[in-house]
Parts: structure tokens; sequence; C-alpha cells
């Protein structure tokens, strides 16, 4: 009676691990099948980006901003924008700037920028720069550089019109809002040492 029982526990016993070794198994299985899942669909929307691309770039009517550098980098740029404020993709060329910001100093004219409600806007100029003694003020709409409209344009592409060699010249055009003037100003770019803060 006693073996008979045992028996019958042993048996239990094996159906339990079997059931326990298939339910492991078959988990091990589906996760597999789960990342094989999702690699496929990364690489279907891939194939999807480079048809696109190619398609943009054999076809667009403005051929002068359709390399595939042009486009890849822009998807990039719009990818990590779409994911928050504080991503961004830096081209090569940008990133030799922030290396340049990090460095602590520059050619510029010692102003600080930034975009406020999409107007590119003197935030402060640092003291005893080129910008401060030509009379930039804080609160100043910069509005063009050297000819070129800042309408739409980024915080880094304006960082890079206003940087350049010392001793070369910028002219900036602002608009005062106090009171309501355009006005026209040539600066001497020199070379620009700071802390932390960026500037141009």
């Amino acid at each position: 009676m006693a073996l008979r029982a045992i028996r019958h526990n042993l048996g239990w016993l094996v159906v339990v691990l079997l059931l326990t070794a298939n339910f492991v198994v078959g988990a091990r299985l589906y996760q597999q099948d789960g990342v094989v899942r999702a690699k496929e669909e990364a690489y279907d929307k891939i194939a999807l980006f480079t048809k696109v691309v190619h398609q943009i770039q054999q076809n667009y009517v403005d051929q002068e901003n359709t390399s595939y550098e042009d486009l890849i980098y822009g998807a990039l740029k719009g990818m990590l924008q779409s994911l928050d404020a504080h991503s961004q993709f830096l081209d090569p060329e940008m990133y030799s700037d922030m290396k340049e910001d990090t460095s602590g100093q520059f050619g510029g004219l010692g102003i600080v920028i930034s975009l406020k409600d999409g107007v590119l806007t003197i935030v402060a100029p640092m003291e005893d720069t080129p910008g401060f003694r030509a009379g930039l003020l804080a609160g100043d709409k910069i509005i063009e550089i050297d000819g070129e409209s800042t309408e739409g344009m980024s915080l880094p592409e304006a960082v890079k019109l206003l940087r350049g060699a010392p001793d070369t010249t910028v002219t900036v055009k602002v608009l005062r809002p106090e009171i309501q003037e355009i006005k026209a100003i040539s600066v001497v770019r020199a070379e620009i040492k700071v802390p932390s803060v960026k500037g141009t």
C-alpha cells in the first residue's frame, strides 16, 4: 500500500516536472519569437525608410538639398527632436562646434542668444566683448546676419553664421523692440573666452 502511494506521488511529481519544463520551454520560445518578430518589424521599417530616401533622392525637384547625407541627417534630426526638447542629433560640423563650446573659447561676438517665440533674440552681451562694445543690447531681435534673414533659422545655424575667425567682420541687423527701431551693426569678431555659458 505504501509502495503504491509512493508510486502515485512520483507519478504526479513527474507530471508536474514535465508541465513545468514545458512551460519554461514554451515561455522561452515565445520570448525568442517576440525578439524575432521585433527584429523583422525593425528591418521592415528600415527597408521602408531606405526606399523613401532613395525615391526622394531620385525624384525630388530640388536636387541640391537631396544628397543621401542631407536626407539622412535631416531624418535623424527630426527623429530625435520628436523624442523630447533635450534630444538633438549633431552632424560632424555641429559636433565640432559643441567641442569648441566646451573648450571655453571660440571666435565670435560675445553675445548669448536664444530663440524666443521663434525669433532669434540676444539674451545678454558679455561684458568687454565685441558685441558689447558695438552696442548690442539684451532683448534685441536679430533679423538678419550678413544679409541673410533669420526667419525660420535654428539656433545652431545662427551660431554658425555669427561665429568665425577673429578679426573678421559680421553685420547683424537687429530690431530694438523698446523703440521699434531697426539697426544694422557691424562687429569685428574676437576670441571669446567663457567658463560654461553658450554664446556666439
